[in-house]
């Protein structure tokens, strides 16, 4: 193998590996903000949220019901409802910072 040959194969390794770093980084944000959008949607929600949260995407389900990840996110949103009895055990172990997650409600929007 010609110096130039594995001068360029080298080169290759280290670019490579540090875009392999930069995808690791980005898919561990993104992984990040996923929980956190979760957490928002369903998983810290009072029963009464949840309700009004499935009326709204059963509402959506027009436009996005076709995508497996919308529908995915229906049934965890079906299943937490269906589980509310979960929901004030799952508030002894929220964290403090979201516990006022469960207070809040679905607004509907003003017709103008």
């Amino acid at each position: 193998m010609k110096k130039e040959e594995l001068k360029h194969l080298i080169e290759e390794y280290l670019a490579s590996r540090k875009r392999m770093e930069n995808l690791r980084k980005e898919v561990k944000d993104l992984e990040d903000r996923y929980d956190e959008i979760l957490e928002h949607i369903y998983l810290f929600r009072s029963k009464e949220f949840l309700r009004s949260a499935l009326l709204y995407l059963k509402e959506l389900k027009g436009e996005y019901g076709k995508d497996e990840h919308f529908v995915d996110l229906l049934y965890s949103v079906i299943g937490a409802f269906k589980d509310y009895k979960k929901i004030e055990q799952r508030k002894k172990y929220t964290p403090k910072h979201l516990l006022y997650l469960y207070d809040e409600k679905v607004e509907k929007e003003h017709s103008s």
